[in-house]
């Protein structure tokens, strides 16, 4: 990991002010276009980051959205046994394991 973007910006720097520091064993053209591809790559990156969280966000959020519709559709069918609906009781029954268990995993999904 290149902790300093300074650093290469000054040695190409001074690589051009002075070729007679640059070893003849550096490729100094291929050094230009690696120091470009970095500072492209850490744009694209940086972008990449921020469009990752938002999709994160979004994620969380639409599951949320997504508990509270199912939460309420197994308090309906819990509804719909004390009334005696038919057939409500082995859905109440298996959407009930599901809020019983520890946090969800997402192995699931």
């Amino acid at each position: 990991m290149i902790a300093d973007f300074l650093l290469l910006k000054k040695s190409l720097q001074f690589g051009k002010q002075e070729p007679s520091i640059v070893p003849p064993y550096t490729d100094f053209e291929e050094l230009k276009k690696d120091v470009e591809l970095y500072k492209n790559l850490k744009q694209i990156e940086f972008e990449i980051s921020a469009l990752a969280e938002m999709i994160s966000d979004t994620r969380t959020a639409a599951g949320s959205d997504a508990y509270v519709a199912s939460l309420s559709i197994y308090n309906s069918a819990k509804g719909a046994v004390k009334m005696g609906v038919p057939g409500s009781e082995s859905i109440a029954r298996e959407l009930k394991r599901h809020f019983e268990m520890k946090p969800a995993t997402e192995t699931n999904e």
